[in-house]
């Protein structure tokens, strides 16, 4: 089932009805879109014996064949990482993982590869504006996303906020109650009261 998240990692069979050793086939997608050419990953762990971690890459329809072979507890997990195209950003990422949670380090360690392999600086910072920006365009209320990412003053909300033209694009057109082109610059519409 397609969620609808800006980075989404879809099972094409029910992993629960598998054999063991059988290849996994697993959708990976971006803004709902395949992404081929991504680089997945995945492992495991059972009774605190960590499997090795394993990485394949997903074929033009994004798909990709993840081996479960062991008993235990199993993630898939990628990061999509683009050139960023406003000012003051590097590079925006899009994440994500199915199956266990993974814990701060493993995820500052995730991130730290995945900006060296694009040839980029990491700072996990990158992940909180990502991760306000994307909850706020989602509906989400300014509380609602303060408390979910444990800020406690406005100063912090406002810190990794990332506000661009497209944001602003979509303010000026609900405002106006007017649909935004594919092209957020272009607005197309009446401007009537």
């Amino acid at each position: 089932m397609v969620l609808g998240y800006p980075a989404e990692i879809v099972p094409l069979e029910n992993p629960y009805a598998m054999a063991r050793a059988t290849p996994l086939r697993v959708r990976c997608l971006v803004d709902g879109r395949p992404v081929g050419n991504q680089t997945v990953l995945w492992g495991g762990e059972k009774a605190g014996q960590a499997f090795t971690q394993r990485s394949t890459r997903t074929d033009a329809n994004g798909v990709a064949e993840v081996t479960v072979d062991a008993a235990g507890r199993w993630y898939v997990k990628f990061i999509h990482m683009v050139r960023a195209t406003q000012a003051g950003l590097d590079y925006e990422s899009k994440w994500a993982i199915d199956g266990q949670s993974m814990g701060l380090g493993a995820l500052r360690s995730a991130w730290k590869r995945a900006a060296k392999r694009a040839g980029l600086p990491g700072r996990l910072d990158d992940l909180r504006r990502t991760a306000a920006r994307n909850m706020r365009r989602s509906g989400l209320s300014e509380g609602e996303i303060m408390a979910l990412c444990g800020w406690d003053t406005r100063s912090m909300f406002d810190r990794y906020n990332i506000i661009d033209e497209a944001d602003l694009a979509r303010a000026v057109a609900k405002h106006f109650n007017v649909t935004i082109a594919d092209n957020p610059r272009v607005l197309r519409g009446s401007l009537s009261r």
